[in-house]
């Protein structure tokens, strides 16, 4: 489970398709002392598993499920930057919401509404 409130960001340092799966290494936050392999990390939202990291690097393999309810593709996310949120510990304080971090489908954003800004004095 997530809370939802982004932690952090990371950039997309590589990617690499191997058959179906794509593998993508974004740069570990030096706040990600943390980590394991196995453990949830919302990337951009999406529920992603570490398959390995290193000091510098956080390896996630993509599978073709995930990449066709994403979206995603090796060349759009190249150089992304990610939103990045470590999973919620039991004893955690929740100060947003609590999400899963696992995509159902996408939406098609069709209209933007004005919305009325207030002036700045």
């Amino acid at each position: 489970m997530f809370s939802g409130i982004v932690e952090t960001t990371a950039l997309v340092r590589s990617t690499k398709r191997e058959g179906d799966v794509l593998r993508v290494h974004i740069e570990r936050p030096k706040s990600f002392n943390d980590i394991g392999i196995g453990d949830s990390i919302a990337c951009n939202g999406v529920c992603l598993t570490v398959e390995e990291f290193d000091p510098q690097s956080i390896r996630f393999a993509l599978g073709p499920e995930t990449l066709r309810i994403t979206g995603w593709s090796e060349s759009g996310v190249q150089d992304m930057v990610m939103n990045l949120e470590r999973s919620l510990r039991l004893e955690d304080r929740i100060h947003g919401h609590l999400v899963t971090g696992h995509v159902d489908t996408l939406g098609k954003v069709l209209a933007v509404p004005h919305i009325h800004r207030l002036k700045q004095s």
